[in-house]
C-alpha cells in the first residue's frame, strides 16, 4: 500500500510539473503575442491616422466632379440642337453639291 501511495504521489507530481511547464509555455506565447499585437496596433494607428482627412478630401473632390459633370451634361444638352442643325446643314450642303 505504501508503494502505491508513493507511486501515485510521484505520478501526480510529474503531472503537475508537466502542467506547470505547459502553462509556462502558454504564458511565454501569450506574452510574445501581446507584444506583437501592440506593435501592430501602433503601426496601423500611424498608418491610418491621416485617413479621415483623406476621405473627407476625396469626398469633396467627388462632389466637385459630380457637380462639374452635371454642368457639362446640361451644357451638352443645350448644344444638342446646334449639333443637329450643323449635321442637317452638312447633309443639305452635300445634296446641293451633287446637283
Amino acid at each position: 500500500m505504501l508503494f502505491f501511495v508513493i507511486g501515485f504521489n510521484f505520478g501526480l507530481t510529474l503531472l503537475n510539473c508537466y502542467l506547470v511547464w505547459r502553462l509556462w509555455q502558454l504564458r511565454l506565447f501569450l506574452s510574445r503575442l501581446t507584444k506583437t499585437l501592440i506593435c501592430l496596433e501602433a503601426r496601423i494607428d500611424k498608418t491610418l491616422l491621416p485617413a479621415p482627412e483623406l476621405v473627407m478630401a476625396l469626398a469633396e473632390n467627388t462632389s466637385n466632379l459630380k457637380r462639374n459633370y452635371y454642368l457639362l451634361d446640361k451644357g451638352l444638352e443645350s448644344l444638342q440642337p446646334v449639333f443637329l442643325v450643323v449635321r442637317l446643314s452638312r447633309l443639305y450642303w452635300r445634296k446641293l453639291k451633287r446637283f
